[in-house]
This record gives structure tokens, sequence and C-alpha cells, in this order.
């Protein structure tokens, strides 16, 4: 028995084409939506290496389906789904076809679960898209009103949120209102909306509202945005299932393992566009402040490097030249070529500071690179080596405090 990911179900082998080395299941196989699995080249690897395989192929599958959303990607267009989704929940709606009337009440429940007072079992809903600016504005019965502010890839500005809940005081000052700030791209920080009274609901909280209703029906809208949804989480957690080779500089790789390592070491991340061009995606954290500027570590896509920040540019060029000679003054050791052999000397006291190497070039700046470590990725067999590379990096930022706690002091 060959044990696969939960979802492509457990298949009995019972022979492998050696010309197109797929994989034939077991006539009795429980899942009988997969009978062949083409995992030529990977049956004789490790057990992670087979998820991997086996999960990607799920991926690829789901992308070779013609989706809707696929051409109409663009904040507007999701708009007009959360606005027919709102719309079935009117009562006016519920005959018409009884399964999208109970999704969409399903759905403006969940939104409404921590407002008071609840909404009545049933409702009329009048739309009003683009009130004030405000992405969705629905009136739901005589008392209640929500109020959606959807963002795919852009995120809140100009105190725009603020705006939006003095307005809608103002003008709704008895309803009961449910804030909801929607957000189905990645975004690094969501405490500017919180902090304005904003709910936010995340592409993985959609995901759960969604799919708990996916059994209730099968329209093609819907399911063409669901699984619209469900490829962009596909590509934010490519860092579980792509070769570490194959990541791109702006690779949606980087924004699922970058919020990932935002749980375990702070920080912050967002994409990046240096005036050189080369846009990438980086995350960056372990700030030291000092006088006039501050010092931090950065992961530049697959590059961890030194940041100096200062607030005076006039003073750049000195505290460049300060901060290159003590974080690039000892000699640099030889490494081997392995991830391991690289961890296990890295992890020696004076070997971060010993691997931190001056930049090529200086670009004049008040942001400037002035060391430089290389790929920080640890793999295994080819794919990212996840809880070696958190290990590894928590490891990296105690030395890099310990190394700058001093060096701090001497900064004038």
């Amino acid at each position: 028995m060959l044990r696969l990911p939960s979802g492509i179900g457990n298949l009995s082998a019972t022979a492998v084409d050696e010309q197109t080395g797929l994989f034939v299941a077991h006539p009795g196989n429980p899942d009988e939506s997969v009978t062949r699995l083409a995992l030529a080249g990977v049956l004789d690897a490790p057990a992670p290496s087979l998820d991997k395989a086996c999960e990607a192929w799920s991926a690829e599958q789901m992308s070779k389906v013609p989706n809707l959303f696929t051409h109409a990607p663009s904040e507007l267009s999701q708009d007009a789904f959360f606005c027919w989704l709102l719309t079935w929940s009117d009562i006016a709606n519920a005959e018409s076809d009884p399964a999208l009337h109970a999704l969409g009440r399903a759905f403006v429940r969940e939104l409404f679960a921590s407002v008071s007072p609840p909404l009545p079992e049933s409702y009329t809903i009048e739309l009003l898209p683009q009130w004030n600016g405000l992405d969705i504005l629905a009136k739901i019965g005589p008392h209640h009103i929500l109020a959606i502010e959807d963002k795919v890839f852009a995120s809140e500005h100009s105190n725009q949120l603020e705006r939006y809940k003095e307005i809608l005081e103002k003008n709704f000052p008895h309803h009961a209102r449910a804030l909801i700030y929607l957000k189905t791209g990645d975004q690094s920080s969501f405490q500017s909306a919180q902090q304005s009274g904003w709910t936010v609901v995340t592409r993985t909280r959609l995901l759960e509202l969604l799919c708990a209703q996916e059994h209730q029906s099968k329209n093609a809208i819907f399911v063409d945005f669901l699984h619209h949804i469900k490829r962009i989480e596909e590509d934010a957690n490519r860092y579980r299932t792509a070769p570490v080779a194959e990541w791109s500089r702006t690779d949606g790789a980087y924004r699922g393992l970058f919020t990932r390592l935002q749980q375990e070491l702070g920080g912050n991340w967002g994409v990046v566009n240096p005036p050189g061009g080369n846009v990438f995606i980086g995350f960056w954290w372990a700030f030291k402040p000092c006088k006039g500027h501050r010092v931090y570590l950065q992961l530049e896509a697959d590059q961890l490097v030194v940041k100096l920040s200062v607030d005076d540019l006039t003073q750049a060029k000195t505290l460049r030249e300060i901060w290159v000679h003590r974080l690039t003054g000892l000699p640099r050791l030889e490494l081997g070529a392995s991830f391991q052999e690289r961890l296990a000397a890295i992890l020696r006291m004076p070997a971060l500071q010993a691997q931190l190497v001056k930049p090529g070039k200086f670009r004049a700046g008040r942001t400037m690179t002035v060391a430089r470590v290389g790929d920080w990725r640890g793999s295994e067999a080819g794919f990212l080596d996840l809880d070696g590379t958190i290990d590894c990096l928590k490891q990296l930022t105690a030395q890099w405090n310990q190394i700058t706690s001093s060096m701090v002091t001497q900064t004038a």
C-alpha cells in the first residue's frame, strides 16, 4: 500500500508503466476519481518528496480547467462576485435557487457573527456598490448595514478605512454595522485595518467560509470563484511544493514563506522596486536603532543581506564605511558546499560575521546594503527544508543581536 497525501487517496500498486511512468491504481481504490497518477521519478523518493509531488500534481490539474476569474482578476470583478452572492441571500430569491440562497445567507451570517443585534431570520437586501468610494455597501433589512472594502493586491491607503467608518456612522447612526476588510491577496500587516475597527477577512478565512458551503451548490460562477481563490492559495504555498531552483524573485512562494517567517521572527515583508530595477519580494527584521540611523537584516528573495538606513543623507557615506568595516572585518571562512556544512559553520559564533562580505558595488541613498551573506534557503532533495531554514534564521538572528549589541553603542 502506498500512502498518498490526503485528497489524493490510498492507492494499491498493481503496476508501473515503464514507458509512461504512470502508477496504476488498484481497482478497489476508495477514491474513484483518481485511478492513475503520474509519479515517474518519485516512487523511490523520500516520503516528503512524494508528498510534495502529489500536492503539485493536484494544483496542476486544477490549473488546467478554464476559469472565468483567471481572465477577470481585478477588484471590480471580485466586487461583482460578492455583490452577486449577497443578492442571493435576499428572501426574494429563496425559491429561484434554494441552494444559492442558503449559501448567500450562510456567508452573510458569518460576516455578522460578532454584530449585535443579530440579523433577522429573513431579510431583503439593497446593494450600493461604490457608495462614497466604498467598494460594497449593503442595506440588510431595516436595521443592518454591511460594508466591505475589497482588496486583491493593493492595501488600504489615504486613511480610507477611518474615513469610510466616519461616513457610515454619520449616515447610519442607528444601524448595526459589520465593517469587513476583505483581502484575497497577501499582506504583511493588517494592524491599520484592525485599529480602525474593521474585521479582517483574509483569503484563508474566506476559503474556510466558502469551502464550508461548497456542498450547497455546483453553480458554475460559485465553483469558478472558489477554484480561483484556491489557485491563489496554491501559489502562495508553492514554497512547500516547488523546487527552490524554480523560484523567481517575485515568486508567490516568497509571499507564502515570508508570511510564515513573520510568525516566527516578527518583521515585515513586501514587494521592493529598487532604483536600479530587478524587483523582488523582501523580508526585513531584527532592527538595531542607532543615533540617526538603523541596521537590520533583509532577505531579498534568495539573498540574505544587512541593510543600513540613514536619516541624514549627508552622513550616509561615513556611516556606510563604519558598518562595512565592522561587519566584514574578519577573514572569510572556508565553508562546505552543502546546506548542512554551511549551517554547521555559520552557527559557530564568529562565523556569521565571517560570512558577511562587502557588496560588489554601493548605491548612494538613505537605504544601502553594507554586507551580504548569500542564499539562505536550506533544501532537502531540492525542496525547501522549512524547519531547518527557520531554525537557522532564528539562530542567525540571535547571533546578529549579540554581534551588533556592542557595535550599536560605539556608533555616534
